[in-house]
């Protein structure tokens, strides 16, 4: 199983009350009606600290499925859309096995 993680950083310190609807609105679709994540969860930073991130998604990519087909869904391109609206500043992502 594959397990894409990105960490996401915003212009001005974005919390759960802005950020939670986005990501379960979208990411339920992506998981319950297009199928193409088998699970996902997220956090939002907790500390006000300045160098740290705002948010981590862990997404795990059904097996077999090629990361592409999440990446390049138009869902997927609709939430960076929407998280560049409210200031994305920087992202960073790996992808592991588990």
């Amino acid at each position: 199983l594959m397990q894409h993680i990105v960490m996401l950083k915003f212009d001005k310190k974005q919390d759960e009350s802005t950020l939670g609807p986005i990501v379960s609105s979208i990411y339920d679709q992506l998981r319950d009606e297009y199928k193409v994540i088998d699970s996902y969860k997220y956090h939002t930073n907790c500390l006000d600290l300045d160098p740290n991130m705002d948010l981590v998604i862990f997404v795990n990519i059904p097996k077999g499925q090629e990361l592409s087909k999440y990446i390049k869904h138009p869902r997927h391109v609709d939430f960076l859309n929407k998280m560049k609206e409210i200031g994305l500043a920087s992202k960073a992502a790996i992808d592991i096995e588990i």
